[in-house]
């Protein structure tokens, strides 16, 4: 998971996209990213990552 997290950090859009889509697709247990992909959702430069960013989030948080 935490090689994922780095990743959304990464200068490149495209890994920050990858990194958010399969904390995603890890769902809730994923909850330890949930700082970072908020931050992103919010505040990342790149318009589709912010997208990405804030379903993965919903999947992150959503019941189990």
């Amino acid at each position: 998971m935490k090689p994922l997290i780095t990743a959304l950090n990464h200068e490149n859009n495209l890994i920050r996209i990858g990194a958010a889509m399969a904390l995603g697709e890890i769902g809730p247990a994923a909850k330890s990213a949930r700082q970072q992909l908020t931050l992103h959702a919010r505040d990342d430069i790149d318009y589709q990552v912010r997208e990405v960013a804030g379903s993965a989030l919903i999947k992150v948080m959503a019941k189990p």
